[in-house]
């Protein structure tokens, strides 16, 4: 679109003056065009956006702090799927993202000034071997703390290996390690717990450093896994 203001578009066409191809090219190009831009204001929908790549994916807004000169602060995008993308500048990582389906995904970090009401919380669920080894399933620092973790583990159909718990564990640069079991579940014997720990390690620095673990007591087999949500405090 041209980038030709007002005034000196009037002066093109201002009492005695004789508008060439180019001056009548300026005129057409500041006006919105729905094929050519993707816009369109309708009765019911109001304003329509529409990606203007000739596909179906693409951007459809950006938000600038310098409108005729400057990078994008903030771009609005639809996706394959159809999802609304806001993404920061000119990364193609969506910062939110509004999905088909209703639910809405958070890249960063995500600070709310006030109360946070739920149905129900369900972490973001990881995997590791169920087969009697310690894995790892935080990362690994010289700090303080504290951790949320539930976790299920069961074995092949028919084994009778089934394991549940609820863990919370914290401690203050490798002092006072504790792992509190809010609540613990399983079937069969005693060696089908689901155990977690502390672990300390030394860093490349020669520090040492403390991350969790979590194992069952016993191999559950092959395939066997321990699915788990960790949530750091």
């Amino acid at each position: 679109m041209a980038k030709t203001n007002r005034r000196t578009l009037k002066e093109y066409f201002s009492q005695g003056k004789k508008p060439d191809s180019t001056q009548f090219a300026d005129l057409i190009d500041s006006m919105f065009n729905i094929v050519d831009d993707g816009l369109v204001k309708t009765s019911d929908g109001g304003l329509v956006l529409s990606p203007t790549n000739g596909s179906r994916a693409g951007s459809i807004m950006e938000i600038r702090q310098d409108i005729l000169d400057g990078e994008a602060a903030w771009r609005f995008s639809v996706d394959e799927k159809g999802a609304i993308c806001i993404k920061r500048g000119e990364t193609d990582d969506a910062v939110v993202a509004l999905h088909q389906d209703g639910s809405v995904s958070v890249s960063s970090e995500l600070r709310v000034e006030g109360n946070v009401s739920a149905t129900s919380y369900c972490g973001n669920v990881q995997e590791v071997e169920a087969n009697g080894q310690w894995q790892d399933i935080s990362i690994y620092n010289y700090a303080c703390s504290a951790y949320h973790i539930v976790a299920k583990a069961h074995g092949r159909k028919g084994a009778g290996l089934y394991a549940m718990c609820e863990v919370s564990a914290m401690n203050c640069f490798g002092k006072h390690r504790k792992v509190s079991y809010l609540c613990h579940s399983w079937f069969g014997s005693w060696f089908n717990k689901i155990q977690v720990r502390w672990n300390r390690k030394e860093s490349d620095s020669g520090q040492d450093v403390y991350g969790l673990q979590i194992r069952t007591r016993s191999n559950f087999g092959e395939q066997a896994k321990i699915s788990y949500y960790i949530q750091e405090k």
